[in-house]
């Protein structure tokens, strides 16, 4: 059961974190000494906004190639990626704040400042046809009190798409990372097709001094039309996710949870109208676990229904029965259960919003993988002609009853920018990290984190596309 932390001096701290986070945000309200020019000035031109999808009938008819952007992710990341323009981005956070529960405990909470930067680098090639993105990101954080969880993590993603004519195109996506106690960042869960596989919440011994998660994905896939209302999408995915200790207990060993994934994933769409389309999803995924040993398959096949409530407005669902096999030392299964999935997306030149709901695995500390429910949001929206509003959150959790099962992750972070020049930003943020472990040897391990901080981002490379409000 989550034990809860919040007495008053709890709520005091954060309460005085965010009142800053406010007053910062109300000065950035105000103009600006030496105000920029208006964006119809110095914006990109609205057509050339790269990251923005097709919607409505041309997203219909196009597709969109499959992305594993948002394995490790958060408010920081979606919103440098979602502004780059190109060819070439380079960006320097300078930023300083501070954290509460620093060693992630669920009895002794420790809080201290830190300070630290980050690195976020973006790439972009366009051509007819070929279009390739990357990005890396590395954060450094030092706690000058509290040398023991200091903190340097790495993300890099990359997609190429390719057409080889009208009407087929293949991808390649990569994706890994390599992050310090996700103080923040969001729970790591790694996509094949409409389901996917997510971290565990670890237990005590591994949080003990701070710990690491590292994981990489690649996927292969094409997208082929085979008239002008059908349409095959397909494509293979593997890869690790590993959770250990950052460093061992005097005299013991390092404890390492790592489980290495792959999957298959076919769609069939058929457009209804120009505006809705339905078709068939079928799914296999396998994990193979180190520790513990055993290995585990899923089978999903899915009805699939896509409709565009309007050119910037689309819902897409698919229900069916997930059948699975898993097997270990001790014992031998088979179960007949349900996958679900949704999502809801509202994209334009101003704005990018994602609700997304699906029923995943998530991996377990000393268990096999359980399904759970995955919830997860984005919000990027300028929300003036200088300042924007990014927020990214992911929920998940078990479905299962039994107490040595039932576990969940919750990360969210939010970041508002406010730009003085096109290569000059301020930014304050705020994230939180929260989770539960399920019940080993009838002990069970519970925490959750707060990070409060701001700074400066100066723009190295190409500046920051700037979208007026609206």
């Amino acid at each position: 059961m989550m034990q809860s932390r919040w007495t008053a001096v709890s709520w005091y701290r954060l309460a005085g974190g965010l009142s800053s986070a406010c007053l910062l945000g109300v000065s950035f309200l105000s103009p600006a000494f030496g105000q920029v020019n208006s964006a119809a000035e110095t914006n990109v031109p609205m057509d050339e906004a790269p990251y923005v999808t097709p919607s409505g009938p041309e997203a219909s008819q196009r597709g969109v190639a499959p992305s594993l952007g948002d394995v490790n992710a958060n408010a920081d990341s979606v919103q440098y990626v979602d502004r780059q323009g190109g060819p070439f981005n380079l960006g320097l956070d300078l930023k300083g704040g501070w954290g509460d529960n620093l060693f992630n405990s669920s009895h002794q909470w420790q809080s201290g400042e830190f300070a630290g930067f980050g690195v976020p680098v973006g790439l972009r090639r366009r051509s007819a046809t070929m279009h390739f993105d990357a990005n890396y990101r590395l954060d450094w954080i030092r706690y000058p009190g509290f040398p023991a969880v200091n903190d340097t993590s790495q993300v890099y993603t990359h997609q190429l798409v390719l057409s080889t004519s009208e009407i087929t195109r293949y991808f390649w996506n990569v994706t890994g990372g390599r992050l310090t106690s996700l103080g923040q960042y969001l729970p790591a869960s790694i996509s094949i097709g409409s389901t996917g596989v997510s971290e565990a919440a670890v237990g005590a011994t591994v949080l003990a001094n701070s710990y690491i998660v590292s994981n990489a994905a690649t996927s292969l896939g094409f997208i082929h039309n085979t008239s002008e209302q059908d349409k095959f999408t397909g494509s293979v995915t593997g890869g690790w996710l590993e959770e250990a200790e950052q460093e061992p207990a005097p005299g013991q060993p390092r404890w390492i949870i790592r489980n290495d994934l792959g999957g298959a994933d076919l769609q069939y769409e058929h457009d209804l109208t120009l505006r809705s389309a339905a078709g068939v999803e079928l799914t296999n995924v396998y994990l193979r676990g180190l520790t513990p040993v055993g290995h585990e398959d899923y089978t999903v096949v899915e009805g699939t229904y896509r409709r565009d409530l309007t050119d910037h407005l689309s819902l897409r669902g698919g229900l069916g029965p997930l059948f699975s096999l898993t097997s270990n030392a001790q014992s031998k299964g088979s179960d007949v259960s349900y996958a679900a999935n949704a999502e809801l997306n509202y994209t334009t030149p101003f704005a990018r919003m994602d609700l997304a709901y699906a029923r995943v695995f998530q991996l377990q500390y000393l268990q096999p993988a359980t399904e759970a429910h995955q919830l997860s949001a984005v919000f990027d929206r300028a929300i003036t002609s200088t300042m924007d509003l990014t927020i990214d959150t992911r929920y998940i959790r078990t479905v299962s009853d039994s107490s040595s099962l039932s576990q969940s992750n919750f990360g969210i972070s939010a970041r508002v920018d406010k730009h003085l020049t096109n290569n000059i930003l301020l930014f304050a943020s705020i994230s939180r990290s929260q989770q539960s472990t399920p019940v080993i040897q009838g002990n069970g391990y519970s925490y959750d984190r707060d990070d409060i901080f701001g700074g400066v981002s100066i723009l190295l490379g190409n500046p920051l596309m700037r979208r007026k409000g609206r």
